[in-house]
C-alpha cells in the first residue's frame, strides 16, 4: 500500500506541506478516534498498570483520551471495576456505605482531579489497569502507510482529512 504522503498527493496533486501534513495526521487520528463508537476505540487502546507506585494514572497527557474501563486483580483473577462519580469517592474506602464501599471483590474506579484512581487501592501483587483510548503522538506521512492501534478501516478518512485541510489552506 502507498503511503499516507502518496494517497494525499494523488488527491491534491503538486506537493504537499510535509510537517503541516504530520501534524494534521495526529490531529486527525484524535478526531477520528474521539468519533468511532466504542466498539471500535478498543482497537485503539491500551492498557497501564497501577500498584504500588503508581497507585493513579494521570490524564493530562496528550496521549492518553477516554478511559474505556478498569479492572483490579483480587490475587486470583482480573475482576471488572465499577465507576462511581467522583462525588462519592471518599466513600469507596468506607465500610459502613454498603452502596460505595469497594473490596477485592467488587472494586471501584473513580475519575478525580484528572486523576483515575482504583479502590482497594492496588498492591504489587494485586495490580489494578485502566484500559484507555490512546492517541498517536506523531505520525510521519511520508513513511507509514498504517498506524499502529488505529483501525485500518479508518485509514482511509485520515488520508481525506488532511486532504482537506491542505484544500481548506489554499481555497478558503
Amino acid at each position: 500500500m502507498a503511503t499516507f504522503s502518496a494517497q494525499i498527493t494523488d488527491l491534491v496533486g503538486g506537493t504537499i506541506d510535509q510537517d503541516a501534513c504530520d501534524q494534521w495526521a495526529v490531529d486527525g487520528a484524535r478526531e477520528i478516534i474521539f468519533q468511532l463508537p466504542v466498539s471500535m476505540q478498543e482497537k485503539c487502546s491500551d492498557k497501564s498498570t497501577l500498584s504500588d507506585s503508581p497507585t493513579t494514572l494521570d490524564l493530562d497527557t496528550a496521549t492518553i483520551g477516554k478511559v474505556l474501563y478498569c479492572t483490579r486483580n483480587n490475587g486470583s483473577y482480573d475482576i471488572p471495576c465499577r465507576l462511581v462519580e467522583s462525588l462519592y469517592a471518599h466513600l469507596t474506602d468506607d465500610s459502613t456505605s454498603t452502596n460505595y464501599y469497594a473490596v477485592a471483590d467488587d472494586p471501584a474506579y473513580f475519575i478525580r482531579d484528572n486523576l483515575v484512581e482504583i479502590k482497594p487501592t492496588p498492591t504489587g501483587s494485586q495490580n489494578g489497569f485502566v484500559y484507555h483510548v490512546l492517541y498517536p503522538s506523531s505520525i510521519n506521512v511520508d513513511g507509514v502507510s498504517a498506524i499502529a492501534s488505529f483501525p485500518i478501516e479508518c485509514e482511509h478518512l485520515l488520508v481525506l482529512y488532511i486532504a482537506k485541510r491542505i484544500l481548506g489552506k489554499y481555497f478558503k
